[in-house]
């Protein structure tokens, strides 16, 4: 049974959405709270907590002065009377191994009442911005990527974190035939403008060194490189490897702190409740990284 839209409805929703930051046991919001929160009339806002309870979506111990307690929540009823039946993700391309593996475990999650569904986009600004302006209801990043956005003023929060060398082995520098290797202030750094741990790992390098930084386009990355407009440039050695690309590279080991680079995390907007229980629920770090590595070691055919 599906709730149908009215003003009831309205509060229903809500309410529920409320409802996913609690567990059985906790005490609710009272009437005259959600009254206040949700702007509507008592008579609304009881009839939507009846309606939760008529259904058995919800059951509630009201004990009189010190409030109402939840006692049960049906997560499959409640599910089925808001008509939410799927969340949807936003995941860097699938062109390393590694991502080819998360890809796989996060797109066979869920059941009959909730699936997975994910979409794939490039930069993590990009995937970010989708996911505050509501297109999405999690994304896929970086740890590092992730903190930087919160620092910067972004509503968001993390979810579930993976462990390092979950998204990437580790960043690399690619370097030109031509570049001596030698980092100096007249060394040119392309850096993609999209990736926000792109631009954290250049800004820790030119604390090291003052290098010449130039943001580019990710996708004419290789053309920048060939055509010596650049000098070095930060890569995915993941990429590199199995993709056999034929370019040098320095390693970045005298930069320190770039673990949270490598660890993949699970970011949603502050306060969604609804996703943050849905994916607590069924996303099983272990599991997912066990399918990761099973692509990886090409135990496992990759399934996105």
């Amino acid at each position: 049974m599906v709730l149908e839209y009215n003003k009831t409805s309205q509060v229903v929703l809500e309410i529920v959405k409320d409802l996913f930051a609690l567990n059985v046991g906790d005490k609710m919001k009272s009437v005259r709270a959600y009254v206040k929160l949700l702007d509507s009339s008592q008579g609304t806002v009881q009839n939507a907590i009846n309606y939760l309870v008529e259904t058995e979506g919800i059951s509630i111990d009201k004990r009189g002065s010190q409030g109402s307690y939840l006692t049960g929540f049906d997560k499959n009823i409640i599910l089925s009377l808001i008509g939410k039946r799927h969340i949807v993700g936003c995941m860097p391309l699938p062109y390393s191994k590694r991502y080819e593996g998360l890809a796989s475990g996060l797109s066979g999650l869920g059941n009959e009442s909730m699936r997975f569904h994910l979409m794939y986009m490039r930069g993590s600004t990009n995937r970010l911005s989708r996911l505050l302006e509501g297109s999405v209801d999690y994304v896929i990043t970086s740890r590092a990527a992730a903190q930087q956005a919160i620092e910067n003023g972004g509503k968001l929060e993390i979810v579930k974190a993976f462990g390092p060398k979950s998204f990437v082995s580790k960043h690399i520098l690619v370097k030109t035939k031509d570049f001596n290797g030698i980092i100096d202030e007249n060394t040119v750094l392309g850096v993609d403008e999209t990736s926000l741990d792109q631009i954290e790992i250049a800004k820790l390098l030119h604390k090291k060194v003052k290098v010449q930084l130039k943001y580019i386009n990710a996708s004419l990355i290789r053309k920048y490189l060939d055509n010596g407009d650049i000098d070095i440039t930060i890569w995915n050695f993941d990429e590199i490897l199995e993709k056999h690309l034929d370019y040098d590279y320095l390693e970045l080991d005298f930069i320190e702190g770039l673990s949270k680079f490598s660890e993949t995390v699970i970011v949603i907007k502050a306060n969604d409740h609804f996703t943050r229980r849905i994916i607590q629920d069924e996303v099983e770090v272990e599991s997912i990284l066990q399918i990761q590595n099973d692509v990886i070691m090409e135990k496992k055919t990759p399934i996105y």
